[in-house]
């Protein structure tokens, strides 16, 4: 396997966009589920 600059920068800028999109994920969960209890609690 030849790992070349590029190859290695492609496969780490591909890492960076999944933490991104996973980070987003689980902040819009997070923020859910937060409310989901608020309203819960509220009856």
């Amino acid at each position: 396997m030849d790992l070349t600059y590029e190859s290695i920068y492609s496969l780490v800028e591909a890492g960076f966009i999944f933490l991104f999109i996973v980070g987003i994920i689980s902040f819009a969960l997070y923020i859910l589920i937060k409310r989901m209890i608020q309203k819960e609690r509220k009856k």
